[in-house]
Formats: structure tokens, C-alpha cells, sequence
């Protein structure tokens, strides 16, 4: 049977007034159990372990376990101060018990025969009540059925015929209409699969497969899951890391709370100028370089930042130390070389930074070098130009790896803006004892104006143990793991005692 909507119901059911029976709730409704019968006769409503008439019974008015309060009757299913349809009120009792106490109740006073008329007015034995009043047989075109007279065109639970009850479906209300049942839906419920066992059996308020109506599914969303809300589709979760940003249910959760400038970490956290969202957190863009960030405004000052070389789409962007305000700023830091009262650095990689990013597309020929003592102040500080491309093993001289120990064999010395010299052993150079010390791995030395092999430098970095050949301390006068930086302003002699320096070295490249 296809339900009737409300309209239809109502027009059909227009000419009788006590048609329609509200259906229980589709779980058995309040106070359902185990004892309830299996079926109740006529358009009776079976609420726990007893048939009930729904339309006029002060505890189940409309559907099981709907009370109406004190001073209000039941009424067609409905609570209320006064009687509707054609019925008047009457002191009843409260219950077939002997003795209990009364309550005003709707009745029929047409055809209840304990209340014929009149309240109170009950027909005799044999008599029934037809039209208002106690006779032996139904008058006016109705029916006797069981003890009542009914008109078998408009009874529900006697419709064409005694005893011809309309079926009450869950979320469903019957009538019936020139001797045939009729059927609507109650409340916004409908029937989407129409079939008569289950009434209307879905709620398009809240159903994702039948949003706002029959076969109106809610599609899948990305990012999420949707649900059904007042009838139209909604975004219901977000998976972890996206929202919907946007309120729109299309798109599902269509922002990454990771990776959305606009909606960071959470909807509606804009980064600001100069900033992308990574990880969740508000950057700074990733530029191809410190340079690059400094001249598209996206310095902050000297600090960390993201750095992208290859632009978008190739390598991952890295994070680097950018300084922002020596010599004009966008300097990107190679090397942090730190010295403390221990042993600090033990390898032979230390310097490869350097030697990649002065050889690499977003880097030009400028370096600076800075040394700072361990309260961050800076001590030295200068600036320089390399004249050709390094490589690991030749870096500021072509020399084989045994003879990179002595400036006089460093053909591409840099010399810095005072006019000191920098000085840089090649990754694998290879010698030993006290000047070959000089060229053993990585070691940076930096000179006066004239280099004089180990009897002037200025400035050592180097780790303390060799890493070339064996990893024996190097042989430096007065040598020891606190002198891996060195540092004296009129230069030592490096055979007879280094001066150490705690604090950091660093290396920039622009």
C-alpha cells in the first residue's frame, strides 16, 4: 500500500471525525514489553500488556506513554482542555474496577451505550445506542458491531464490514473512507519501500540514504563522512587534519589543516604575508633562498626559514638559518662549527654543506665568515669572495691531498674584506704532525694578509682528532679537545700553543 501524504489523508478523512488512529511508536512505544498482546481488535493500540483506544485514553493519548496532564482530556490522540470531533466530556471510571474513583473522559455520546445521549445515560439490556439514543437495533445507516453501532463506512475498525479493522503501521495513522482503509504518514515519516509490514519506515530528517525525501542519499564527501540533518545533507566529522572550511557539504572536509595558508591548524587561521602553513604551523614561504626571501619581503629578521631551491613540485623545501642584516643580509648559514670545553666534532662531513650550496644554483660567489664567543657576541666577522667552484677535495687549492697543509700551496685562498686570508683543506687531504696537522680532513685556518705556513695563523676550526689515516689527537702545540676552535687577534704559533676559543664559527654563503 502507497501511504497518503498529510494532504491527502486529511481530505479523505474530512467527513468522519473520529477516523484516525495514531500508531504506536515503531519500538513498541513506552511501556512495551514481553506480556504485551499480539494483537489488539478493532483500531485499538496494543501499549504494554493492554489494548488501549488512542484517541481518547488519558495515559496513551496518540501513542503509548503519552500522558496528558492534570485538567486535560485525550481527545482524537491529542491532549487538551476540550473535547473535539463530536465528543463530549464525562465522569468515567478511572479503571473496570469496582469502586474506582472516576476522571472526565471524551465519549461519543451518539453511540456509547453507558452514555447515551448524556452523560451517564446507560442503555438497558437488549438496547443499543444509535443516533443518541437506546433503541433495539442501529439507526441512521449504521452497523451493530459487537455492542457498538458504527457506520461501516467511516469506522477504521470496522471499515466495509464488522470486525474489517485498518491496519496501523509504525509511524503511521489509518482511516477509513467509504467503506476502504486509508493510510498516512504521521509527523514528516514516509514510506520509501512500500511495503505494508514496516508502515513508513523512514525518517528523511535524519536517513542518509533518504535525506529530505525518497531516494535522496546524501554522496559520500571527501575527506569526511556526512550525515542527514534537518532533512539536508551535512558534513557530520572530518577526518584528523581537514575541515570544512568552507561550510559547504560538496566539497567535504576540502581543507588541510596542515597545508592551507588560509586555514592553518584550524579554520579561518590565515598566515600572513611572506607565510605558508607546514605542518599545521605558519612559516615563512619557502623562497629559493635567503636572498630570495629577503627580496620578496619575506624577512622576519635573522632566524630560521623554509627554503625551496627547485621552486614547487621538485625537491622537498628545507629548513636553514638565514641571516637577514650582515652585509646587506640573505646570507644562508653552511656551517655552524661549535666549541665547547669537550670533544664536539668527530667527522668528516662537517663541511659539505659548504661546499654543495657554493656550488649551487641559488648561491652566487659571496661568503662570510663570523666567529662568536659563548655568550653569542660577535668577535670577528668578514666578508669574501670565492673566484671558482669547490669541490670536496679541492677547495681553496688544486694540490694533491698530501700537500694541502701549507698556505703557500692553496692557489684559491679567499681573501676577506680586511685583507686576511681563508685558507681550507680539501675532505680527504692527508697529512701529519704538527704544520701537517693543517691538512688532515676538513680544517679551516684563516691568516694575516702574508700566510706563513704554522707559525701565523689567526683562526683554526678543526675537529681535534685527525680523520685522515687514523684518528689520533692532531699534533698542535698545547693541543686539546677545547681547541678545536683557536683564535687570537695577532696570530699564534700553532706548533708551540694554540689559544682556544669556546664559542661557535659559521660560514655563510650568498
Amino acid at each position: 500500500m502507497k501511504y497518503l501524504d498529510a494532504l491527502g489523508f486529511a481530505a479523505l478523512a474530512s467527513c468522519f471525525a473520529l477516523a484516525c488512529q495514531p500508531t504506536a511508536p515503531p519500538e513498541g512505544g513506552a511501556g512495551g514489553g514481553g506480556g504485551a498482546p499480539a494483537a489488539c481488535p478493532g483500531a485499538l493500540l496494543s501499549c504494554g500488556e493492554v489494548c488501549v483506544d488512542a484517541r481518547f485514553d488519558l495515559e496513551n493519548c496518540g501513542m503509548c506513554g503519552t500522558a496528558c496532564a492534570a485538567g486535560e482530556v485525550c481527545s482524537q490522540g491529542k491532549c487538551g482542555v476540550e473535547c473535539s470531533g463530536g465528543t463530549s466530556k464525562c465522569e468515567v471510571p478511572a479503571s473496570p474496577d469496582p469502586g474506582a474513583p472516576t476522571t472526565v473522559r471524551c465519549v461519543d455520546l451518539n453511540v456509547d451505550s453507558a452514555h447515551c445521549g448524556g452523560c451517564g445515560l446507560v442503555c438497558g439490556a437488549g438496547n443499543v445506542c444509535s443516533a443518541g439514543k437506546c433503541g433495539s437495533s442501529c439507526v441512521g445507516g449504521t452497523t451493530l458491531c459487537g455492542n457498538v453501532c458504527t457506520n461501516t463506512l467511516f469506522d477504521p475498525a470496522n471499515c466495509g464490514m464488522c470486525g474489517n479493522a485498518c491496519v496501523v503501521g509504525a509511524n503511521t495513522k489509518v482511516g477509513c473512507a467509504t467503506g476502504s482503509c486509508i493510510t498516512a504518514c504521521t509527523g514528516s515519516f514516509l514510506d520509501c519501500n512500500d511495503l505494508d509490514s514496516d508502515g513508513c519506515e523512514v525518517a528523511p530528517v535524519s536517513d542518509v540514504k533518504n535525506c529530505g525525501g525518497c531516494n535522496k542519499p546524501c554522496a559520500a564527501i571527501a575527506n569526511g563522512t556526512v550525515t542527514c540533518s534537518n532533512a539536508a545533507c551535512a558534513v557530520q566529522t572530518c577526518n584528523a587534519t581537514f575541515g570544512n572550511c568552507d561550510k559547504l557539504v560538496g566539497n567535504g572536509c576540502e581543507a588541510s589543516l596542515l597545508t592551507d595558508s588560509f586555514n592553518c591548524a584550524f579554520c579561518g587561521n590565515a598566515c600572513g604575508a611572506g607565510k605558508k602553513c607546514a605542518g599545521g604551523v605558519c612559516v615563512q614561504a619557502s623562497f629559493t633562498s635567503c636572498l630570495a626571501t629577503l627580496q620578496g619581503n619575506g624577512s622576519t629578521g635573522d632566524g630560521l626559514y623554509m627554503i625551496d631551491p627547485d621552486g614547487e613540485g621538485g625537491a622537498a623545501a628545507f629548513q636553514v638559518y638565514c641571516d637577514m642584516t650582515s652585509d646587506g643580509g640573505g646570507y644562508t648559514r653552511c656551517l655552524e662549527f661549535v666549541n665547547t670545553a669537550a670533544e664536539d666534532v668527530n667527522n668528516n662531513t662537517w663541511f659539505d654543506n659548504c661546499v654543495d650550496w657554493s656550488m649551487a644554483s641559488w648561491t652566487g660567489t659571496d661568503l662570510y665568515v663570523k666567529l662568536k664567543d659563548a655568550d653569542a657576541n660577535v668577535v670577528y666577522a668578514q666578508k669574501g669572495s670565492r673566484n671558482v667552484a669547490w669541490i670536496y677535495d679541492q677547495i681553496t687549492s688544486t694540490t694533491g691531498n698530501g700537500n694541502q697543509y701549507d698556505a703557500s700551496n692553496h692557489n684559491q685562498l679567499v681573501t676577506l674584506a680586511n685583507g686576511d686570508k681563508l685558507m681550507i683543506a680539501g675532505r680527504n687531504s692527508n697529512n701529519g704532525g704538527c704544520g701537517g696537522s693543517m691538512g688532515n680532513g676538513y680544517g679551516i685556518v684563516i691568516y694575516p694578509m702574508n700566510p706563513n705556513y704554522y707559525s701565523n695563523p689567526k683562526m683554526f676550526v678543526f675537529p681535534y682528532r685527525q680523520q685522515v689515516g687514523g684518528a689520533a689527537p692532531r699534533s698542535f702545540g698545547n693541543w686539546s679537545v677545547n681547541s678545536e676552535i683557536s683564535y687570537f687577534a695577532d696570530s699564534f704559533d700553532s706548533c708551540n700553543g694554540v689559544k682556544p676559543f669556546i664559542g661557535s664559527f659559521d660560514v655563510y654563503v650568498r
